[in-house]
């Protein structure tokens, strides 16, 4: 790990974005809050099809989600006890969370393409944000966003972050 000053110098003169696809993005936009608390906070926030715990229009997939955890375990770490464990103690947290305001710009990125047949009684599958300030539409589902589409994605967030991160100086 990079100690506190070897860190600093890693980042000089760059400026901080922070990205999380999924649950991912609550922890994203959890650090930038905090980060902006201690006067450092990021450049811009992106979250890539990110929920709260609490929304029906992604709940109503929850089998689909844990077969697709399963069914990529080869690419994370297997879906074992200890990550099951840990993963009911991240959500129990997230469950109460609220998301603080925070300054810097963010971006929801949002898949266009539903898990299965979405119900009409849950509302709307795809993911919101209160705070966004941008929400994009890109090719793909909940994890193809991250797939085969990463590309279309990749693009989506580069276009944006270089349109909201221009300075004076750069025009």
């Amino acid at each position: 790990a990079l100690g506190e000053v070897e860190g600093e110098e890693a980042v000089a003169g760059r400026r901080l974005v922070l990205a999380g696809s999924s649950s991912g993005g609550t922890l994203a936009h959890g650090v930038a809050a905090a980060l902006e608390q201690r006067g450092e906070g990021p450049a811009a926030v992106v979250l890539l099809d990110t929920y709260l715990s609490d929304n029906q229009g992604i709940t109503q997939f929850n089998d689909v989600l844990l077969g697709g955890m399963f069914a990529r375990e080869d690419r994370a770490a297997p879906m074992d006890g200890t990550r099951l464990t840990a993963m009911g103690g991240y959500f129990r947290l997230l469950d109460a969370w609220t998301p603080p305001a925070v300054r810097a710009p963010l971006l929801l990125v949002r898949a266009s393409t539903p898990l299965g047949r979405p119900s009409a009684e849950a509302g709307d599958w795809r993911s919101s944000w209160a705070g966004a300030d941008t929400v994009l539409d890109v090719p793909g589902d909940h994890f193809s966003i991250m797939e085969e589409h990463v590309a279309t994605t990749g693009d989506a967030v580069a276009d944006w972050l270089g349109t909201t991160l221009r300075t004076p100086d750069d025009l």
